[in-house]
């Protein structure tokens, strides 16, 4: 491979992570009234999701994740969704964040526990009949709270139980 063919390739590998990453944060679509029918009866659970997470990335204080938010969740009348703490910010940006990666996992948890659960904006998911069988828009979805990678373990397999004391089952 020589020189330019090597900045090809950079930069089209750039532009597709830049693109993908956009994309990722499409708008909830419209579901037109009759295709809600085909829906009716159904429990749509989203298996990995951060609705309304805010991300400290690259540098950029405060972006927030729109391509799952709670008013989403609602509105496509899911039964539940995977709330996925991201286990890597640390590492990701660094200087950026300062403590471990097992210090922000706990921070997002207990953000989403004093946020949305307490409030009861959503149900927490402990076991599979704690998913909502009925959601209307009166009635708060269920949250599946998750960890994304292992990065949180720091290497202690005993957090496992730890984390799994505070509501983690994904």
């Amino acid at each position: 491979m020589n020189r330019r063919e090597f900045l090809s390739y950079s930069i089209f590998s750039c532009l597709s992570v830049t693109l993908g990453n956009l994309l990722s944060c499409a708008q909830t679509p419209n579901i037109p009234a009759q295709d809600r029918i085909l829906l009716k009866g159904m429990q749509i659970i989203d298996a990995h999701a951060h609705p309304d997470r805010l991300f400290p990335y690259g540098g950029i204080s405060g972006w927030r994740d729109k391509s799952s938010t709670l008013k989403a969740i609602k509105k496509l009348g899911m039964a539940a969704s995977s709330f996925a703490s991201v286990g890597d910010q640390v590492y990701r940006n660094p200087g950026h964040l300062s403590g471990s990666e097992f210090e922000s996992t706990i921070a997002q948890l207990e953000s989403w526990m004093k946020e949305l659960v307490e409030p009861g904006l959503v149900k927490l998911v402990l076991k599979s009949s704690d998913v909502p069988k009925v959601i209307d828009g009166n009635s708060p979805p269920g949250a599946i709270l998750a960890i994304e990678g292992d990065d949180p373990l720091e290497g202690n397999p005993d957090r496992v139980s730890e984390f799994y004391h505070l509501g983690i089952t994904h």
